[in-house]
This record gives C-alpha cells, structure tokens and sequence, in this order.
C-alpha cells in the first residue's frame, strides 16, 4: 500500500491485505489446533493474542514518529514498516513451521507425516 499511486490504487491493496490477514487468521487457528495437544491447545491460541496488541502498540509508535498531524505526515512510511515486519514474519514462519501433517497425509507423504508427528509428540511431552 505503500508504493499506491492514486486512492483506486491504495483501495485495491487494502483489499488484498484483508483477505491475506483474513487467511491468515483461519489457517493460524486450524495449525494450532492441530499441533497443539489438547492440554495446551487453549493456552498456546491466547498466548498470541499479546502480540497483536504489541502490533498495535508497534503501529503507535510509527504514527508518533512519522506523522505530525491527522492531516500530514508520512503514511507511506509507517506501511513500509509494517510490510518490512510482515515480510520477515513471513519468512520466519517458512523457515520455522513445520508441515501440517494432515497436509502432507493427503498428499501422500506418509513418511514425512509420521517423522512430524513423531517430533511433535516429543517436543508436547516435555
């Protein structure tokens, strides 16, 4: 949204940005259901809600250093650095994540599932 060039523009990538974040939101609940057991399932979905209030607390920030009114500023600023958090949020959860292991059963990667299973009954009995 950063880089809109008129307000169609900005309008059409707020729109994209919605429906990732709504997307988001949806496979990040059915992922921690699925990894979590059932003992923690709970507390590991509430956990997380903290850091959406440090998102906001993130977004405050910016505003104070990069706007000086309602009316002037540097909007493009402040969403050029929340991009920068998403993209590196992003690629952090590529490189962390495991794979779904219902994911990778229904694609037939019996092996992989099991080797992920395995790893996530060791890490939940700690």
């Amino acid at each position: 949204m950063s880089l809109a060039w008129n307000f169609l523009s900005f309008l059409f990538f707020l729109v994209i940005l919605s429906i990732g974040i709504s997307m988001t939101m949806i496979v990040f609940s059915c992922y921690t259901t699925e990894i979590s057991t059932t003992k923690y399932r709970g507390l590991s979905y509430v956990m997380t809600q903290p850091f959406f209030i440090l998102g906001e607390i993130i977004i405050i920030f910016l505003a104070y250093i990069y706007l000086n009114s309602l009316s002037s500023g540097n909007w493009r600023a402040i969403l050029f650095w929340v991009s920068m958090i998403i993209l590196i949020n992003f690629f952090l959860s590529i490189i962390l994540l495991k794979e779904s292991p219902r994911f990778l059963l229904l694609k037939g990667k019996n092996n992989e599932s099991f080797v992920v299973l395995d790893s996530m009954l060791t890490e939940n009995s700690k």
